[in-house]
């Protein structure tokens, strides 16, 4: 692809000439060259000059992220889990998960729309707790496992 920088006659808002190895020409009216010592040229786009504002942008995008910060959440956020959860049961009056983990181990969180946090965790069995269940009252907490 070859250059030229000087004035395009059959363009005259474009003070760039651009070919292709054919010597053809490209047309690319948006754009400006700057020749640095050297040399060496950069070709700049002219968006930012003409109606286009980065600055205004990201006040756009910080407003947005800003609007979405302050409405009221309808869902808990997600609880992670270092191990692998293979059931769980969801206390019948209470906001609590019971949750069933591969290592044997039954972890209690508790849940609100702004926060879970880990309430207890239970190191029942030596093997993978297979099933968990709280019972119709939320008195008792049910496990299983393959472990004797």
């Amino acid at each position: 692809m070859n250059m030229n920088t000087g004035t395009n006659s059959s363009d005259s808002d474009s003070d760039i000439s651009i070919t292709d190895s054919e010597d053809e020409e490209i047309e690319n009216s948006d754009s400006k060259v700057d020749t640095a010592e050297g040399g060496l040229s950069a070709i700049s786009s002219g968006n930012t000059a003409e109606g286009h504002d980065d600055a205004e942008d990201e006040d756009d995008l910080i407003k947005a992220i800003r609007h979405e910060k302050e409405k009221p959440r309808d869902q808990p956020p997600d609880i992670l889990c270092e191990d692998f959860v293979v059931d769980i049961s969801f206390h019948p009056s209470e906001n609590i998960i019971a949750a069933a983990t591969i290592t044997g181990d039954v972890i209690l969180h508790s849940y609100t729309n702004e926060s879970t946090e880990i309430k207890e965790t239970l190191e029942l069995h030596t093997r993978a707790c297979r099933d968990i269940e709280f019972n119709e009252d939320g008195d008792l907490l049910f496990s299983s496992s393959k472990d004797k």
